[in-house]
């Protein structure tokens, strides 16, 4: 039996032609048997025209001379689909500073083996590097400023190979803050860089941050101190490390300074009749949300936001006073509203 090409294995989508021929007198029949099953076909050729992987099995052509006897000749051939596609993801969030992450290779079609590259050199497992998922996955353990770099993977089966276009990991520095953000305190932001930096800019809100008679940059830029805070100072603030070879760009740090409460702002009627109610709402500005409670002839008559006076008589006509406390600044404010309860109409 000849194949046409000879190999073992083939790529999908190919084209091969087994061919079956013996000297007989008188001349032999020929048919084919695949995996034990003959098909409907006979001859000395067999064509197989973009083929599948429900191609792949044991062939048989039987060649049966109908004076002497018959005679076989056997070939068996896989099929493999060829590599199409090769792309490099994180699995999760950014590369972080001394913190694991983890790339994985995704292969579209059957990979035999795969391969990971960093600026152009092949990547070898050591204590701080890690593959898993018969390397489809690459973890570096603890990340550090020399892992930034265009990473590649590369995916072969024994029909094809392809490579990854390059992921650029970029390590990132990490942001730390100073104390509880408490308006009228003083606070730091501080950036934390690994490896040597020319400059340090910073940003809130994605802005870059100056410097003014409340914001001081100290330490070579890495330090903005707020002296002292205003509640206004609340946003994202990033810090950006810069030298001649890169940068590195912080996460965003949330700032949420805790303020108040300012002066209660009181919702009520100012006049109300005998035997009805009177409903007063209470809010005031604060981080966090403030506690409140009513207080009348110097008694707390409610430790709720809403105060619901009643049924009213004469007698309840007065100043009603609310009070926001803060249980993180520590502040209270308060707020009075007169109220005149008027005899009603028979």
């Amino acid at each position: 039996m000849m194949i046409t090409p000879m190999k073992d294995t083939y790529k999908t989508g190919s084209k091969i032609t087994l061919s079956c021929s013996a000297e007989s007198s008188p001349p032999a029949m020929i048919k084919w048997i695949v995996d034990g099953v003959y098909l409907n076909q006979s001859g000395p050729q067999l064509q197989l025209e973009n083929v599948t992987q429900g191609n792949s099995g044991h062939y048989t052509c039987v060649l049966h001379n109908t004076v002497t006897s018959r005679f076989t000749m056997h070939f068996s051939f896989l099929l493999i689909d060829p590599i199409t596609a090769v792309v490099v993801k994180p699995t999760s969030g950014p590369a972080m500073l001394h913190e694991p992450f983890t790339l994985q290779c995704e292969v579209a079609g059957s990979a035999d083996t795969i391969l990971w590259w960093m600026n152009g050199q092949p990547i070898s497992a050591d204590n701080a590097t890690v593959f898993g998922m018969n390397n489809k996955t690459l973890t570096l353990n603890s990340v550090q400023p020399s892992d930034n770099g265009h990473y590649k993977c590369q995916a072969f089966n024994s029909v094809s190979n392809m490579t990854s276009s390059p992921y650029t990991v970029n390590v990132i520095c990490k942001l730390s803050p100073d104390n509880l953000a408490t308006e009228g305190n003083s606070y730091n932001l501080t950036c934390n860089v690994t490896g040597p930096a020319d400059h340090v800019y910073w940003m809130k809100n994605g802005e870059l941050l100056h410097e003014n008679n409340r914001t001081v940059f100290s330490m070579d830029n890495k330090t903005v101190s707020f002296i002292p805070l205003n509640h206004y100072d609340t946003g994202d603030y990033q810090c950006m490390a810069v030298n001649a070879v890169g940068n590195m760009t912080s996460p965003l740090h949330m700032l949420l300074v805790n303020f108040g409460p300012e002066t209660p702002i009181i919702q009520g009627p100012d006049f109300a009749e005998t035997g009805g109610y009177a409903v007063f709402n209470c809010s005031a500005m604060s981080v966090p949300p403030s506690h409140f409670s009513w207080w009348y002839n110097g008694s707390m008559v409610a430790n709720t936001s809403v105060f619901k006076a009643g049924p009213l008589s004469l007698n309840m006509t007065g100043e009603y006073t609310c009070m926001a406390y803060n249980n993180v600044t520590g502040k209270n404010s308060t707020n009075s509203a007169m109220l005149t309860v008027i005899g009603m109409k028979i």
